[in-house]
């Protein structure tokens, strides 16, 4: 990934704990929805963690919001999203 991400979740249902937020917030990834600011979860061997900046997928895949630059997921895959503006 092009920057870090945070690192404390195993699970993606701790995110939801952790965060102090309704489960029914954060949606399966197959549903992002094209060029909007969204909070990722990633799922990597050591657990779930929450992206900690904004990201917009586009045609092209995912991008970093802050630098307008390409998310090359190596190793780790997102598998949930939530609108950045419920961060």
């Amino acid at each position: 990934m092009a920057r870090n991400s945070a690192a404390k979740p195993t699970d993606v249902r701790d995110l939801h704990h952790k965060a102090g937020v309704r489960e029914l917030e954060w949606k399966l990834i197959d549903t992002a929805p094209l060029n909007r600011e969204l909070e990722l979860a990633v799922v990597d061997p050591a657990g779930a963690h929450v992206v900690v900046f904004p990201c917009r997928l586009t045609d092209g895949g995912w991008i970093d919001v802050e630098t307008n630059k390409r998310i090359y997921f190596s190793y780790t895959r997102p598998t949930h999203w939530r609108d950045w503006s419920l961060n």
